[in-house]
């Protein structure tokens, strides 16, 4: 679904008209296209790093590709298009950055690591980046909420229940429920977080089971993992 017509964004976070509903700029950046592809390369130059400190790989070739691991320097269309040409998301990224680090250092770009092992890093990233933002974004509502509450713990309203008018209540003890119950709605967030969370675990685990382990199980075709893939 396209989020705002005519602006040919696909991406609330990032349609021009709608986009300010859903995240400050600082969000909105953080989950873009480009933090993204930076928060990738970022994994990528501290797993060099990592791995220089230790002998794996030179260390001249890990600060060459921390030096070459910025979003700025890559051309993100170009990396979409290539990404969907391949119908793979790092392997592009990767041997761009490689490209970028050079014959010698290139060659220690991604050494030893697994798509997955960059791709949730990068995730891991950018939650780390957003907990703050909105970490604050609560403070300043329950700051709000407490002073809303203290303004009008006299102003007088009318109390509902199934909808219907009920006994009078103040405004300030409505926004103080508001207030008091924002814990049970993070729990409840979080809950449905991990919900979320098993629920694309068990798809990956089903989606790998389309391939070899799967025709072994199963007996079922060649034993590849095309044979299975939807």
């Amino acid at each position: 679904m396209t989020a705002d017509a005519g602006d040919g964004s696909t991406d609330l976070l990032d349609a021009l008209y709608y986009g300010h509903l859903h995240g400050g700029a600082r969000l909105r950046s953080i989950f873009s296209g480009e933090g993204l592809l930076q928060r990738w390369l970022d994994a990528e130059a501290a797993l060099a790093h990592a791995q220089a400190r230790v002998g794996l790989i030179p260390e001249e070739a890990a600060r060459t590709i921390e030096r070459c691991a910025r979003a700025d320097r890559f051309d993100q269309r170009a990396l979409g298009d290539e990404i969907a040409r391949r119908v793979h998301p790092l392997v592009p990224v990767v041997e761009a950055l490689g490209r970028a680090a050079g014959s010698e250092a290139g060659g220690y770009v991604h050494w030893g690591a697994t798509t997955q092992d960059i791709m949730d890093t990068a995730s891991v990233l950018q939650l780390r980046d957003a907990v703050p933002v909105v970490d604050a974004a609560a403070a300043a509502v329950e700051s709000a909420l407490a002073e809303l509450a203290r303004a009008h713990r006299d102003t007088p309203m009318a109390g509902r229940t199934h909808g219907q008018h009920a006994v009078p209540i103040t405004f300030g003890l409505k926004v103080a429920v508001w207030h008091t119950a924002r814990d049970r709605i993070a729990e409840w967030c979080a809950a449905l977080a991990f919900l979320a969370g098993t629920c694309g675990k068990i798809a990956r685990e089903v989606i790998a089971l389309q391939k070899d382990e799967g025709s072994a199980t199963w007996g079922r075709g060649r034993r590849s993992g095309a044979t299975y893939r939807t």
